[in-house]
This record gives C-alpha cells, sequence and structure tokens, in this order.
C-alpha cells in the first residue's frame, strides 16, 4: 500500500512520495537501511590501566591473559601483574 502526501499525486499519476505511515514505528531500522554492523571493542591495553585493574581484567577474561600480559612484558612490566 502506497501513501500518498497529496492525493492529486495519484490522481494526475505522479509518483507517490513516501511519508512513512505504513511502517512498523516499533521497527529499529527503517525500509531500505542496512543495519550497522556493531563497533568491535578495542582490546584491552594494560598500559592504560592501574595494576589493579588488569588483574581484574585478567580475572574476567583468561582467554585472553597471553595477549595481555605480553603486552604487559614489552610495556610497564610491572611485577604486581605479571608476578615475576
Amino acid at each position: 500500500m502506497s501513501t500518498y502526501d497529496d492525493p492529486n499525486r495519484e490522481a494526475v499519476g505522479l509518483e507517490p512520495i513516501w511519508t512513512g505511515a505504513d511502517t512498523d514505528p516499533t521497527d529499529p531500522i527503517p525500509p531500505g537501511e542496512v543495519e550497522p554492523e556493531p563497533e568491535p571493542e578495542p582490546e584491552f591495553d594494560p598500559s592504560a590501566h592501574t595494576v589493579d585493574e588488569v588483574n581484574s581484567y585478567l580475572a574476567e577474561h583468561p582467554d585472553d591473559s597471553a595477549r595481555v600480559l605480553d603486552a604487559e612484558r614489552s610495556g610497564k612490566s610491572r611485577v604486581g601483574v605479571l608476578g615475576e
């Protein structure tokens, strides 16, 4: 169903002007638009955090510990993080 902003347009054969009246207002993506890809979260940078924050991150993200510990070794190399 087309929605005309002016019924005279239809009477003279002009293309309808879409007003959005026939869309679902709960749809977060308007018709014809593509949902954007979510931006990836930036990698955790241990040098930008305190020892306590780094250790908390490591406890919560054990799968990322090798990368974070390597970054710490090549950066600040803090004993409180590396335990060395």
